[in-house]
Formats: C-alpha cells, sequence, structure tokens
C-alpha cells in the first residue's frame, strides 16, 4: 500500500488504549482491527480473512504436518516454553521447595546486611529463569529472614524487584531472552532470504545489544554497591531508620499481612530439602544445554562438532521448549517419588499452570501479530523514517529511542508489547532515514545494536517507573508492603540510573561512528556508572543531612 499517515494509526491506537484502559489485551486487539481495516481498504470481510491469516501463520500450527517444518516452529516452541514455566513455577510452590532457601538461609546469616545480600543472592539465582517467577516466589521465602533482622517491607521488596528484570533481559537462557530473540525476527531479522530488514542470527544480534543495555548493568551494579555499602536515601531510608529505632517494618503505617500460600501445606515445607529448590531449575538449565549441544552435532552426542561450535549451531527454539518440557516433567517425577506432590494435584498444578501464564501467551501471539504488521505489511518505519529526514540528526537516535520506550513502557506497564512496537519501527525507520539498501547487516549499521539495547532498557526503565506494571503489584502482594511505597522507592532508585543512561546512549550517538561499538560500549558505560555514582551519593548526603538536622531540631532545641 501506498504510505500515509495512516500507518501511524495502529501503533497510537495501542499506546493510547492501553495507557488510559490499563487493558494491554484489548488494545493490542484494537490495533490488529485497525491495521487489517487499514490494509485491506476498510473491507470488513477482507479485514477479517487478512487477520485470521496473519494469527495463522504466526501460531505456525500449519508446520505441524511435516517433520522438516516442525523444526522451524520458533513461535509455537516459545509458546511451549513459556506455558511449561507456567507450570514449573506453580510445581515448585506447591512442593514446598520454594521455602527451603528461607530456612537454610536462616541459620546462616547473622546481619542485616547478610539478609539483605541473600536476598540479592536469590534474586540474581531466580530471575535468570524469569521476573515473574522471581515476583512470585522470592517475596515469601525471604520475608521471614529479612523481618528477623528488621529489614523494612519495602527494602526488601525494592531488592526483589529492582533487578530481576535487569537480569533476565541480560540472559538468552531465561524467558525474556527467548522472548526478545523472538520479538527480533518477527521484526525482520533473520540470516535468510530476502525480504528481512536485517539478515543476521537473532541470537547474535541479542549478544551484540548487551553492551549497550546501559541501564540494565548499572542498574544491578548500582543495588549490589548500595547495598554493601549500606547506603540508602528516599522511602527506603525513612522505613530504615523507623525500623532501627522502634522495629517496625512499615514506616510507622498499619502492619500488612501477605499472602499465606494456602496452596502448600506445612508438611511439605517441613520435608523440603535445599535439593529440592535447586533440582527443577538446574534440570531445566541443563536440560536446555544438552539440547543445544544434540540439535548442534555435539560429538558426544553421536555430531561431529565441538562443543562451542554446537552450541552455537544448536536450535535455540526447540532447545528451550524441550528443555522446559522435560524440566516439568523430571520435576514433577521427583517430587512425586520424594512424597512432595501426589497424584490428584497434577492436574490442578498443569490447570494453575495455564491460568497463572494464560495472558502472557495470548499477549505473545498479539504482539507478533501487531509487530508483523506494522513491520511487513503497514511499514510504519519507514514512513517515519520519511517525516524525520533531515530533521534529527542520526547521532540522536539511541538517546531518542531510549527516552521514547521508557514513556511508552511507563504508560503501558508492559515490558515486551513496549519492544514489540518500538523494535519494528526502529529497524525500519533507521535504514531508511539512513539511505541504506535492504537488507542491511549489523557490520553495515553498527547502531543497530545500540538501538536494541536503548529501546530493551527503555522497557525495563518505564516498566520500573509505572504504577501499573503487574511484577510491581504482584512484589508488593507477595512480600506484604504498600504498594505505593514499593513505586515511589522503585522510582527514587531508577530515577538518578535513568538520567545516567541518557547521558550514556548520548555519548554512544557522538562516539559510535569514530571508535566502534566495543570501545564506545565501554566509554558509555563508564560514563553512564560515574555519573550514577555520583548521583547516589549526592542523594545520600542529603538525606543524611535533612536527617540529622531535622532530629537536631527536634531534640537539641528542647534540651
Amino acid at each position: 500500500m501506498d504510505a500515509s499517515w495512516l500507518v501511524l494509526l495502529p501503533p497510537l491506537i495501542v499506546i493510547s488504549i492501553a495507557a488510559y484502559t490499563k487493558r494491554i489485551l484489548f488494545a493490542l486487539f484494537l490495533g490488529i482491527v485497525a491495521s487489517s481495516l487499514i490494509m485491506s481498504n476498510g473491507s470488513s470481510v477482507e479485514a477479517f480473512n487478512y487477520a485470521i491469516g496473519k494469527f495463522w501463520r504466526v501460531s505456525q500450527l500449519d508446520r505441524l504436518s511435516a517433520a522438516d517444518a516442525f523444526w522451524s516452529c520458533s513461535y509455537l516452541f516459545v509458546l511451549i516454553f513459556t506455558f511449561m514455566l507456567g507450570i514449573l513455577m506453580v510445581t515448585i510452590r506447591r512442593s514446598g521447595a520454594a521455602h527451603v532457601y528461607g530456612a537454610f538461609a536462616m541459620k546462616k546469616i547473622k546481619t542485616i546486611k547478610g539478609a539483605e545480600t541473600a536476598s540479592l543472592i536469590m534474586t540474581g539465582f531466580i530471575a535468570t529463569i524469569d521476573d515473574y517467577f522471581t515476583s512470585m516466589t522470592l517475596g515469601s521465602v525471604m520475608r521471614p529472614i529479612t523481618d528477623q533482622f528488621s529489614v523494612p517491607r519495602v527494602k526488601l521488596a525494592v531488592l526483589v524487584s529492582v533487578i530481576a528484570a535487569p537480569m533476565a533481559m541480560l540472559l538468552p537462557f531465561s524467558s525474556w531472552g527467548a522472548d526478545l530473540i523472538i520479538l527480533l525476527r518477527t521484526a525482520g531479522v533473520s540470516e535468510g532470504q530476502s525480504g528481512w530488514l536485517i539478515k543476521a542470527d537473532p541470537l547474535g544480534l541479542y549478544f551484540s545489544s548487551v553492551p549497550f543495555m546501559l541501564y540494565a548493568i548499572v542498574t544491578i551494579f548500582i543495588v549490589w554497591y548500595m547495598t554493601s555499602s549500606r547506603i540508602s536515601y528516599g522511602v527506603v531510608a525513612r522505613h530504615e531508620l523507623y525500623a532501627a529505632k522502634t522495629g517496625e517494618l512499615f514506616g510507622g503505617k498499619l502492619a500488612l499481612m501477605p499472602p499465606q500460600g494456602a496452596d502448600t501445606t506445612e508438611a511439605a515445607k517441613q520435608n523440603s530439602k535445599l535439593i529440592d529448590f535447586l533440582f527443577p531449575i538446574v534440570t531445566l538449565y541443563a536440560s536446555i544445554i544438552l539440547l543445544m549441544l544434540w540439535s548442534g552435532g555435539w560429538f558426544l552426542l553421536g555430531g561431529t562438532a565441538g562443543f562451542f561450535s554446537a552450541l552455537c549451531e544448536g536450535h535455540f527454539f526447540f532447545s528451550f521448549a524441550g528443555g522446559s518440557l522435560t524440566a516439568v516433567v523430571l520435576s514433577l517425577l521427583y517430587y512425586l517419588i520424594r512424597g512432595q506432590l501426589y497424584l490428584n494435584q497434577l492436574f490442578g498444578i498443569i490447570l494453575d499452570g495455564f491460568l497463572l501464564i494464560n495472558s502472557t501467551l495470548i499477549a505473545l501471539i498479539f504482539s507478533w501479530v501487531f509487530s508483523r504488521m506494522i513491520v511487513s505489511d503497514l511499514k510504519t518505519g519507514s514512513f517515519l523514517a520519511e517525516l524525520m529526514m533531515r530533521q534529527v540528526p542520526s547521532a540522536f537516535f539511541p538517546f531518542m529511542f531510549f527516552i521514547l520506550t521508557t514513556v511508552v513502557a511507563g504508560l503501558l506497564g508492559r515490558m515486551g508489547v513496549t519492544i514489540s512496537i518500538l523494535v519494528p519501527l526502529a529497524f525500519q525507520m533507521v535504514p531508511s532515514f539512513l539511505g541504506l539498501s535492504l537488507p542491511i547487516t549489523p557490520a553495515q549499521l553498527p547502531m543497530i545494536s545500540a538501538l536494541l539495547g536503548a529501546i530493551t532498557c527503555g522497557a525495563v526503565v518505564g516498566k520500573q517507573l509505572s504504577p501499573v506494571a503487574d511484577t510491581t503489584l504482584m512484589t508488593s502482594s507477595m512480600v506484604g508492603c504498600y504498594h505505593l511505597d514499593l513505586v515511589k522507592s522503585q522510582v527514587m532508585l531508577a530515577l538518578p540510573t535513568l538520567f545516567a543512561s541518557l547521558c550514556g546512549y548520548f555519548v554512544v550517538g557522538l562516539l559510535l561512528d569514530t571508535y566502534g561499538p566495543t570501545m564506545t560500549a565501554v566509554i558509555a558505560l563508564l560514563v553512564t556508572l560515574a555519573i550514577n555514582l555520583i548521583i547516589v551519593h549526592v542523594l545520600y548526603w542529603l538525606s543524611k543531612y535533612r536527617e540529622d538536622k531535622f532530629y537536631h531540631t527536634r531534640y537539641y532545641h528542647r534540651s
């Protein structure tokens, strides 16, 4: 179709409707309807057929009839992986294994710093699977320990929630890593034939973007630094001071009761061992890696390739689906043998796993369909490039897309939907803006990796700033703290890193063409980290000054 302003309507509809109603699936549905009507010139019958065809192709159900085609079912494999993760989450909770780490750590931890460090260690470990899993599990696991050492509930919630999404985004073997790689393929990244925007392996492009995920990397470092240095400010600092003086964990507010976990019996908790908690997670990773090696032809598994070659050449999406299915089956058998679960619970576990993850599955499908529409059919990115031609220097693109993604993710409260809208726009817009013929390679345009890093980090920070983000709501509920206190604490922690990252992405745009991606990423990361550390220490000193001044005024004049 000819480019016109109509191609801007579907993304605007999705963003505005989702921001106003907070109903992400409804907004995506309207965006798909609008795209279908535009492509069919307003014919409702043609629009319906067009949309159904898109859904059918994205679901890849048509490929199940042939063995060769089955191996290319990347979208279907990601859906299976996501569903299996939901079952695995419920399995671990039902078995009582989620509580065993807390009991183990309780015997080892002697200080407040130790309790907070143990929370961070577990957040990093569990977040390598999924940030939802972290929000659902870790609050109830660590709460008895941190309560014992008078760590405010909001501090625990921050430790659980703030680094979970950055950790999941930085690691390809997490659910977010898999989702991001499939979104790249949807956005037009492939090593295959013509018709794609970027000729590259999606996994390789993902790895090249990791050094440019400035916000995610610096957030993890800053949280660890503040925990080890005992630095805090804002809401967390006030709650810590109140807890130190009174032993009360809610900053003077009425105590909240967290969920009691009625789906786990006390007998299951008492009988759990540390291996019960580690077994499903270790099995998941081991299964994925073994399937990657087998599908890549490792010589010890019947092939001819070496270890690293087989790992690189392995079938990524099949390994994720097969590995997660293997982990679920083996974990269920293990818990049945151990007596932590019973046969009559299996159907309920599978059903609860589906109910836990069903909205995510639908959102993934809707996001993929919508992303493919705006890339392949509407070509919204090319239209935006024509509008912006000679208006914005290309050096500002990482900076600009980081801001734009942060705003959109903050309005929507969803990382995946935000990325599925903005990555296709960026990947189509920037080559068109620069006059490059498609498909391009990352070597031709190193800025592609920087843009991907900026967009993914913008989605992370926007989600952390959003009061309606699902993981924030889940964390405050499971920890048992006031939701608004957690939102304020996350905003106070995120804003310094947000500002520092803006400076970092400005540096990326200025230096990328001169110094290349590696040196530019290193310099930008150091700049971001230095600015963030300065801001954190200034806020800490201001917080201490106000605290000292308050207590001096309150008590000195009385005496």
